[in-house]
């Protein structure tokens, strides 16, 4: 069975492929001639996924001059600090605009390495060659790229997209669980916000879902894939329709960042995506029924569906993210499963909506 797929991202010029499946990362020296470049290429990423993978990237890359740098793992690579450093090791290397970043890894990763490619010489080719379930779901596509700042997550950040995506699905197979129920956080989102088919498969083959199963896990990257082109296709920069992709995200991120990050991403997710149903049915907008189905599905897959930090706290930072404006926070919730919505609510709506 060949599971290899294209799903395309048609933005005008800034169009690109995402390629997705099993053995697909052999294509990669054939499709970099696809890109007008000077074969300079500089590969970011982390230990752990270089110790595992470097080498099979290095053999599609044998006709390239190429150099590669370490950021550290998780949420700690995406800083100033560590842009500076690929910036200088491209300055030093006398890379171009027509050079090459690969950010090889998950979404960390990519947020680093995209925004460095972003903004060295006005921009040079970025491939994102993720390694994750989350990114290859979400955080590949799309362009965004933020870095941490001030303990606030994704302050800084760019909208730059890649010429090329590149999901090698046999990576999954080596993700500790628990990166691996991150990713998961992030296909569930899809199922709750836009195509309830996602979310109906994602109840029927919970069993295949935790074995990994290829055929499986290769039908829901790609339609997760096509879900998240179609969305950035509509609304490229997040002005309206991309909003409702930070389902669970906009209360998640809060969790994160007061949590100090010891709540992993996909975690803060599952708990957000929870809390933003509960305030949906609170509001009379979804059935609580379905507030409830959402939360066994969550659940069967050992995600968390509460936090125990202090939800004041918690309001405080999403006060200060980026979505709050004019006082009032922009909150992506759920009208049925398949189906969303966005709502402004103001500080005292929220702490009102979770007493």
């Amino acid at each position: 069975m060949n599971l290899q797929a294209v799903v395309h991202v048609n933005l005008g010029v800034r169009s690109y492929p995402v390629n997705i499946g099993y053995g697909v990362l052999s294509r990669l020296g054939l499709l970099m001639r696809t890109i007008e470049n000077d074969q300079k290429v500089l590969i970011v990423t982390e230990k752990n996924v270089g110790n595992l993978y470097l080498e099979q990237l290095l053999e599609q890359l044998r006709d390239f001059e190429v150099e590669t740098i370490y950021l550290p793992p998780g949420e700690d690579a995406k800083s100033v600090s560590f842009v500076d450093k690929i910036w200088k090791k491209m300055y030093e290397s006398k890379m171009g605009r027509y050079s090459n970043i690969i950010a090889f890894g998950g979404g960390s990763v990519g947020d680093t390495g995209g925004f460095a490619a972003s903004t060295y010489m006005r921009g040079v080719n970025l491939i994102n060659i993720p390694t994750d379930l989350l990114a290859f779901v979400d955080s590949s596509i799309g362009g965004k790229n933020g870095l941490d700042f001030e303990g606030g997550k994704n302050i800084l950040g760019t909208f730059y997209q890649p010429r090329l995506v590149l999901s090698e699905l046999k990576f999954i197979a080596t993700l500790p669980e628990v990166q691996y129920k991150s990713g998961l956080a992030e296909v569930i989102k899809y199922g709750i916000i836009y195509e309830k088919g996602i979310f109906k498969k994602l109840e029927d083959e919970i069993e295949k879902v935790k074995l990994r199963d290829e055929g499986t896990l290769f039908e829901l990257c790609v339609r997760c894939a096509a879900v998240k082109a179609k969305i950035v296709e509509i609304d490229e920069y997040d002005f309206s329709e991309r909003h409702l992709l930070n389902f669970g995200h906009t209360i998640g991120h809060a969790i994160e960042a007061e949590s100090g990050f010891s709540v992993t991403h996909g975690e803060a997710v599952a708990i957000g995506m929870c809390l933003e149903s509960r305030i949906a049915v609170k509001m009379g907008l979804l059935k609580e029924k379905e507030s409830k189905r959402i939360e066994r599905l969550i659940e069967s897959y050992s995600l968390p569906t509460t936090t125990k930090l202090p939800i004041d706290r918690v309001l405080k930072r999403l006060c200060e993210d980026k979505k709050f404006y004019k006082g009032l926070i922009s909150i992506p919730v759920v009208k049925s499963i398949g189906q969303a919505t966005i709502i402004n609510l103001d500080e005292r709506d929220l702490m009102r909506l979770f007493e």
